[in-house]
């Protein structure tokens, strides 16, 4: 069922951006797209030194600039997540991989390591923000996804999730507004008089 939602989901964006001839498909094979690629494939033989050189390079870690309306389907995160590599993992967040990002059926990074049993990567990508309310596959929570896993710990850390609260913006007496998070979430640099 989800190989052919994902099938249909692609002819049909395939179909309407070929009818408004926006993407070339495949995509070209640009330096960002070969760079991609090869992420993925270090990613994909545990090559932390690779993974590690790439992204001191600048490899953009969640392939936004592979090129040509490239949206690559599984990104390097996700396939660390699913092998249970905390180290990779955590490498991919620190060079700024999306844990919230999913492919056309939503499966994130975290599904993935809920589904094989990685606790530790479920805490580290709880850790970096990512949000257990995003449905495995369009409908399956992340808790459920625990309890048919059979995980207890899993379970735990889940049902123990709460979301970061964003900091309040303080107002000074004068009414101004101080230095940090602005109500709409721009960046404040300076007080209003």
């Amino acid at each position: 069922m989800r190989i052919t939602a994902a099938l249909g989901i692609f002819l049909i964006v395939l179909l309407s951006a070929h009818a408004r001839a926006e993407v070339d498909w495949p995509p070209k094979r640009t330096k960002e797209w070969k760079t991609f690629q090869a992420l993925i494939r270090a990613v994909d033989h545990g090559n932390l030194g690779a993974v590690r050189k790439m992204v001191r390079q600048g490899a953009d870690v969640d392939g936004l600039k592979a090129g040509d309306d490239f949206v690559p389907m599984d990104r390097p995160l996700m396939r660390a997540a699913r092998r249970g590599d905390l180290e990779m993992v955590k490498v991919l967040l620190k060079a700024g991989a999306n844990p919230n990002w999913c492919c056309c059926s939503c499966v994130t990074a975290l599904h993935e390591a809920i589904r094989n049993h990685h606790v530790e990567v479920v805490r580290r990508l709880l850790k970096a923000g990512a949000d257990p309310r995003l449905l495995y596959d369009g409908g399956t929570s992340c808790l459920d996804l625990a309890k048919q896993a059979g995980d207890d710990e899993v379970v735990e850390l889940i049902s123990s999730w709460q979301p970061e609260k964003k900091p309040q913006v303080q107002r000074p007496a004068d009414g101004g507004v101080q230095q940090g998070v602005a109500p709409d979430d721009r960046p404040r640099t300076a007080a209003r008089s």
